[in-house]
């Protein structure tokens, strides 16, 4: 944004996005130039008012930023800070606003009126819901007719019947058909995310501490795919020909392949790449990664669902309530003390120039005193062994922070606790195997919620920055996988419920997305910068939002198109 302060007779700054107009009047017997304008968002944790300009004209015009609420305030010749009223105020955008300036005080007015900048985003829930119930209207009726055209034979009070039995869903062949599905929904939200969302925040990653819409999407694909490595291993196992060592030499494969293509896409940027400067890690990396630990810890300790059940029947009946955690109990230490070395690293780990135990992202952060201590341990270990230059140039706190150092959002020491997020999804998944009882396994995926959830609040202290282990999709912290683990285990409840048990649902058109994951994900990166994924539009949230929809829209039909044509893209 332009922060550049003008007089009142310059030309108006011209709006951006998310942006408002402040006229600064001062009314004071001071000379103007001695005064100047401070300000802060109140989402920047413990940080320092900075300089905006200095006011040197009776009324002075500058754009402020409405994406968060901000702290105003001037200082004036004697070193005084005068805190402007109301404090803190949230600017609505491209509305316009008075400072008026005097000796003791400094007061914001409303001039005129911003506008609704969510208005886009109701019209586009509509749309979407509009074409949702007039897609499933036309299914219905489609199938209604089909059934009774087709049979010549059905008397007139057995189509009345038909037409009844109809209005139920059909019944559908595939089993645990919600992981497709939960795949596909994180694919389109991070699709979506990744096209901007529209420049609205809450569709952007967070600035550190916290969680938006875009921070649910990685945790969650990991989740899931913890879920269908434990019902994989099950089938495989099943088979006669069943080889330890086969599935093995598949899984260093895939893994392998994982990470290569993941390092294709990251650094396929539109313009020349330099080795000098090629980005290492990223997210298909920690896929494969957390996916090649979590398989082989599993591989060698695995036990088939019917065994297991065998053992149950030796058990107590509290042990046998536990059994899916008790015949792995070897794999929850070895997750356990990778956790105990992560906290390790991250609290003891001398940094240079860091205090012990740094957990935030530099820059302004604590009043700037600990600028170039970014991440704390998790950054300096992946600047020490990967290379500045290998590592990402701008986190998600650069622009709040105003952090100058590099960071990395999926670097090595976030691996630990991926790690520990894949190996969740893979006990969830031994809940669908070991307890027969589709209401057991409804309770238990709602059991293990609540656990979860609570250990990631405890955590966390149920706040945003002042917890033992905040919740921080850049640090990857334990509370961060506790939490988003939660949620997940509660979407998965309802999209079992609806989609495998009630079948109210087919996971339409998730269902196809999931199906194709890999390639909707390349895809997306590959070709965001080519039409007709994506063109440029007004930097405005209505014309931002419609091409975010455009790009997760256009992605749904391809993958549709793929799914007609039974192709489907496994590693």
């Amino acid at each position: 944004m332009n922060r550049r302060c003008v007089s009142a007779s310059a030309v108006n700054p011209s709006f951006t996005i998310d942006s408002a107009l402040l006229y600064a009047h001062i009314d004071t017997t001071y000379n103007s130039g001695d005064f100047v304008l401070l300000e802060q968002s109140t989402e920047c944790h413990n940080c320092p008012l900075v300089k905006v300009c200095s006011l040197r004209h009776s009324t002075t015009k500058l754009l402020v930023d409405t994406t968060f609420k901000s702290v105003i305030a001037v200082n004036n010749s004697q070193g005084g800070i005068i805190n402007c009223s109301p404090s803190p105020i949230h600017f609505g955008e491209y509305g316009h606003y008075n400072l008026t300036i005097n000796d003791t005080s400094c007061t914001i007015s409303e001039v005129r009126s911003p506008v609704n900048s969510h208005t886009p985003i109701y019209w586009a829930f509509l749309a979407y819901l509009t074409l949702a119930l007039v897609y499933g209207t036309a299914l219905i009726c489609f199938n209604r007719f089909r059934r009774v055209f087709t049979n010549p034979r059905i008397t007139e009070s057995d189509s009345d019947r038909l037409l009844v039995d109809l209005a139920a869903p059909v019944p559908r062949k595939r089993r645990l058909g919600f992981l497709d599905t939960f795949r596909g929904i994180c694919i389109v939200i991070m699709i979506f995310v990744n096209y901007g969302g529209g420049h609205y925040w809450f569709f952007k990653h967070s600035s550190w501490n916290g969680l938006t819409l875009a921070d649910l999407v990685f945790p969650w694909f990991m989740f899931v795919m913890g879920v269908s490595m434990a019902l994989s291993f099950e089938k495989a196992a099943m088979s006669a020909s069943f080889s330890k060592y086969r599935v093995l030499v598949s899984v260093v494969r895939r893994s392998a392949i994982l990470f290569l293509l993941g390092m294709f896409v990251i650094n396929s940027n539109g313009s020349k790449n330099s080795w000098a400067n090629l980005r290492i890690m990223g997210v298909l990396q920690r896929f494969a990664i957390a996916y090649l630990f979590v398989a082989c810890l599993r591989l060698f300790s695995l036990k088939t669902a019917s065994h297991i059940r065998g053992m149950q029947n030796n058990m107590s009946s509290l042990a046998g309530a536990f059994v899916d955690v008790l015949v792995y109990w070897t794999d929850y230490l070895i997750v356990g003390v990778l956790l105990l070395i992560w906290c390790l690293i991250m609290f003891l780990l001398p940094v240079p120039g860091c205090p012990s135990g740094y957990l935030g992202p530099g820059g302004l952060d604590d009043g700037g005193h600990f600028a170039n201590c970014t991440g704390g341990a998790a950054g300096y270990i992946d600047r020490l062994l990967l290379g500045d230059s290998h590592v990402h140039r701008r986190p998600s706190c650069y622009h709040l922070y105003r952090t100058t150092q590099r960071f990395d959002p999926e670097g090595i020491l976030g691996c630990i606790t991926s790690i520990f997020t894949v190996f969740l999804g893979l006990q969830a998944g031994q809940i669908f195997l070991v307890f027969e009882s589709k209401k057991m396994q409804m309770k238990r995926l709602w059991y293990w919620a609540v656990i979860y959830g609570v250990g990631g609040g405890i955590l966390c202290k149920f706040s945003q920055n002042d917890g033992f282990l905040p919740v921080n999709k850049n640090l990857w912290t334990p509370s961060f996988a506790l939490v988003l683990s939660s949620l997940a285990l509660l979407i998965i409840s309802v999209l079992y419920y609806t989609i495998d048990d009630k079948e109210w649902w087919c996971g339409e058109p998730f269902y196809f997305v999931g199906m194709n994951s890999i390639l909707l994900y390349v895809g997306h990166e590959v070709f965001e910068k080519c039409l007709p994924v994506q063109w440029e539009v007004p930097m405005n949230h209505s014309a931002q939002l419609f091409m975010s929809l455009w790009g997760a829209s256009f992605w749904t039909v391809i993958a549709y198109a793929f799914h007609l044509n039974k192709f489907y893209l496994s590693l």
